[in-house]
Protein backbone atom coordinates (compact mmCIF):
# COMPACT_ATOMS: atom_id res chain seq x y z
CA UNK A 1 0.00 0.00 0.00
CA UNK A 2 1.59 3.65 -0.64
CA UNK A 3 -0.40 6.71 -0.14
CA UNK A 4 0.97 9.64 -1.36
CA UNK A 5 -0.44 13.18 0.31
CA UNK A 6 0.35 16.21 -2.12
CA UNK A 7 -0.90 18.63 0.60
CA UNK A 8 1.76 17.60 3.37
CA UNK A 9 4.44 16.55 0.82
CA UNK A 10 4.68 13.60 2.42
CA UNK A 11 4.40 9.37 1.44
CA UNK A 12 3.79 6.62 3.25
CA UNK A 13 4.00 2.57 2.63
CA UNK A 14 2.71 -0.32 4.15
CA UNK A 15 3.27 -4.74 3.22
CA UNK A 16 0.92 -6.80 3.76
CA UNK A 17 2.55 -10.01 4.12
CA UNK A 18 1.08 -12.58 1.45
CA UNK A 19 0.33 -14.93 4.03
CA UNK A 20 -1.98 -12.89 6.41
CA UNK A 21 -4.96 -14.39 7.05
CA UNK A 22 -8.16 -12.56 6.58
CA UNK A 23 -12.04 -12.70 5.10
CA UNK A 24 -11.69 -12.51 1.63
CA UNK A 25 -14.76 -10.19 0.37
CA UNK A 26 -17.00 -12.30 -2.08
CA UNK A 27 -15.53 -15.63 -0.86
CA UNK A 28 -17.02 -15.65 2.73
CA UNK A 29 -13.91 -17.22 3.91
CA UNK A 30 -10.87 -16.61 5.49
CA UNK A 31 -7.74 -17.43 3.65
CA UNK A 32 -4.63 -15.86 2.57
CA UNK A 33 -4.85 -12.37 1.57
CA UNK A 34 -3.04 -13.46 -1.52
CA UNK A 35 -5.77 -15.91 -2.46
CA UNK A 36 -8.19 -13.19 -3.40
CA UNK A 37 -6.77 -12.49 -6.70
CA UNK A 38 -6.85 -16.30 -7.42
CA UNK A 39 -9.84 -16.75 -6.51
CA UNK A 40 -11.40 -12.79 -8.07
CA UNK A 41 -8.68 -10.95 -10.21
CA UNK A 42 -7.83 -6.99 -9.77
CA UNK A 43 -11.39 -6.08 -8.10
CA UNK A 44 -11.74 -8.91 -5.44
CA UNK A 45 -8.45 -8.28 -4.42
CA UNK A 46 -8.81 -4.60 -3.66
CA UNK A 47 -12.26 -5.27 -2.20
CA UNK A 48 -10.62 -7.67 0.41
CA UNK A 49 -7.49 -5.19 1.38
CA UNK A 50 -9.94 -2.41 1.60
CA UNK A 51 -12.11 -4.26 3.77
CA UNK A 52 -8.66 -5.35 5.79
CA UNK A 53 -7.42 -2.37 6.44
CA UNK A 54 -10.75 -0.37 6.90
CA UNK A 55 -9.43 2.29 3.58
CA UNK A 56 -10.81 3.56 0.33
CA UNK A 57 -8.57 2.52 -2.22
CA UNK A 58 -8.63 4.92 -4.83
CA UNK A 59 -5.89 3.64 -7.73
CA UNK A 60 -4.06 0.49 -7.75
CA UNK A 61 -0.75 -0.58 -10.26
CA UNK A 62 -0.83 -4.25 -11.27
CA UNK A 63 2.96 -5.65 -12.53
CA UNK A 64 3.71 -8.68 -13.07
CA UNK A 65 7.28 -10.50 -13.14
CA UNK A 66 8.30 -9.89 -16.58
CA UNK A 67 8.84 -6.19 -15.58
CA UNK A 68 11.46 -7.01 -13.16
CA UNK A 69 15.10 -8.22 -14.68
CA UNK A 70 17.71 -10.02 -13.06
CA UNK A 71 21.31 -8.93 -13.54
Amino acid sequence: MLTVNPNTNTTKMVSIPRNTRTEIVGKGKQDKINHAYGFGGIQMSVDTVENFLNIPIDYFLEVNMEGFKIF
